[in-house]
């Protein structure tokens, strides 16, 4: 059940396209380098291999968001009214990802987070990217991360459902080191 939207204006520049790894599933909420042009088709100008981050001291990475062409578990398009939480993208799939830069807004639904048993998400934690992984893991501080997220607000945001009653827990979170 991963959401990850964004809650505040978005400049073009921020806005990339990426190609998911192969053997990687990625959901939104998970972060991802798009820093390699994608050489398989040789006019390609703005399509990335999406990457996992190297060097959380350097690595300024994108988050993937959802976006409306998501694909669910069992590798069916969704049709009707899904839940959005669902969606997986999966090896070679085309998606749009937000470059992270400062004061940018987003809901992260809490599934998505890496570490909840450890730090709990709570208003002033820090999300930061992780070497070994795709989830943003939760962190008392910064540590050497150049790239975070500070959690604001706890909220559930609803996410419909047949009679729109279906809610997730999540976290208001702003980029506060970044791009």
């Amino acid at each position: 059940m991963a959401i990850c939207r964004l809650l505040t204006e978005v400049s073009e520049k921020n806005v990339e396209r990426i190609k998911v790894p192969a053997g990687v599933t990625l959901k939104a909420g998970d972060v991802v380098m798009c820093e390699v042009l994608d050489t398989s088709d040789a006019s390609n100008i703005d399509l990335y291999n999406g990457a996992q981050v190297a060097d959380i001291t350097t690595d300024v990475p994108c988050i993937v968001i959802n976006q409306g062409f998501e694909q669910l578990p069992d590798g069916r398009r969704p049709e009707g009214n899904p839940n959005p939480a669902d969606y997986t993208f999966t090896e070679g799939m085309v998606i749009t990802v937000i470059r992270l830069e400062n004061d940018l807004k987003f809901f992260i639904s809490n599934d998505t987070l890496d570490n909840v048993g450890v730090v709990a998400p709570a208003i002033g934690v820090k999300l930061i990217p992780q070497a070994t992984d795709y989830q943003l893991a939760t962190s008392a501080t910064i540590a050497t991360s150049i790239t975070a997220l500070n959690i604001e607000k706890l909220q559930t945001q609803p996410i419909g459902g047949q009679f729109g009653s279906a809610f997730v827990a999540g976290v208001i979170a702003r980029v506060v080191a970044g791009r």
